[in-house]
C-alpha cells in the first residue's frame, strides 16, 4: 500500500490505483478493516488524479463503511481527509471544507500533527479557489510551519500551490 501513495504523490495514479485494489483485496483476506480503509481511500486519491470523481466518492464510502466501529485514528482520519479531497474535487466546497476541519479538530484533540497539517492544506486550497488573496496566504503560512516542523512533503505542496497560482510555478 506505501507503494501505492507513493505512486500517487509522483503522479503515477493508474499504477496507485491498480496497487491499492491489490492491497484492500489482501487486506480484506486477512479481516483487517483499517487498512482495507487506508487502502480504498489511496484508491480514492488516485481515482481523483485521474478524474474519476464518482468512483473515488464510491471508494471512499466503501472505505468509511470498511471503519464502521473501528476506532483506529489514523485510519479514521486519512479517510476523513481523503473524503474532504473527493468533495473538493468533484465541486462540492462547502462539505469538503466541513470534513477537513472536522478532521482538523479531531487530528489536534488526537496530537496528530501530519493530519492536522494535511487538514490545513485541504483548508487552504479550498480558500485559495474562493478567495485567492486568503487562500494564498493561508497557505504561504502553512508551507512555512510545515516546513520548521520537517514535514516538507505538505511544505512543498502549499508553497507549490502559491507558486502555481501567482504563474511562477515550483517551491518557493
Amino acid at each position: 500500500m506505501n507503494l501505492a501513495q507513493l505512486r500517487n504523490e509522483q503522479q503515477r495514479p493508474a499504477e496507485g490505483l491498480a496497487l491499492s485494489r491489490q492491497s484492500a483485496q489482501a487486506f480484506t483476506a486477512m479481516h483487517q478493516s483499517g487498512n482495507v480503509a487506508l487502502a480504498l481511500a489511496t484508491g480514492a486519491l488516485a481515482e481523483i488524479q485521474l478524474r474519476q470523481g464518482a468512483a473515488a466518492a464510491a471508494d471512499c464510502e466503501r472505505a468509511r463503511a470498511a471503519l464502521a466501529g473501528n476506532r483506529q485514528n489514523q485510519a479514521n482520519l486519512f479517510v476523513l481527509l481523503t473524503k474532504a479531497r473527493v468533495e473538493a474535487a468533484n465541486g462540492h466546497p462547502a462539505p469538503a471544507r466541513a470534513l477537513a476541519a472536522a478532521a482538523r479538530a479531531r487530528a489536534e484533540g488526537t496530537h496528530a500533527l501530519g493530519s492536522v497539517l494535511e487538514a490545513r492544506l485541504i483548508l487552504g486550497e479550498i480558500e485559495l479557489r474562493e478567495d485567492p488573496e486568503a487562500g494564498a496566504r493561508q497557505l504561504q503560512t502553512l508551507a512555512r510551519e510545515a516546513r520548521a516542523k520537517s514535514f516538507l512533503l505538505i511544505a512543498g505542496k502549499a508553497a507549490g500551490l502559491v507558486a502555481e497560482r501567482s504563474g511562477r510555478g515550483g517551491w518557493q
